[in-house]
């Protein structure tokens, strides 16, 4: 559908997040929120309200597999810079 094959599904789904990546420095999109200028340690801070919200959300419920408030977590660590902490 997207023309991003690759010789197994694992392989197409690093052709798809390269594809992805590449989209983004081409637009100029940033790739972490500190990108955008938000202080590191104050988004940390947030992390397990964010998380804890998250959990509350309506959509969250109907996804295919909920996930554990600590995952949800791990995820807004990793949209910092520097990855996980």
């Amino acid at each position: 559908m997207l023309g991003i094959g690759g010789a197994t599904p694992k392989a197409a789904v690093h052709n798809l997040i390269r594809q992805i990546r590449n989209l983004m420095k081409r637009i100029n999109e940033p790739f972490y929120v500190t990108d955008c200028r938000v202080e590191k340690e104050a988004f940390l801070e947030q992390v397990p309200v964010m998380a804890q919200k998250a959990m509350q959300d309506g959509c969250t419920e109907t996804n295919p597999r909920v996930p554990e408030p600590c995952e949800l977590e791990g995820l807004y660590r990793e949209l910092c810079k520097g990855g996980p902490v």
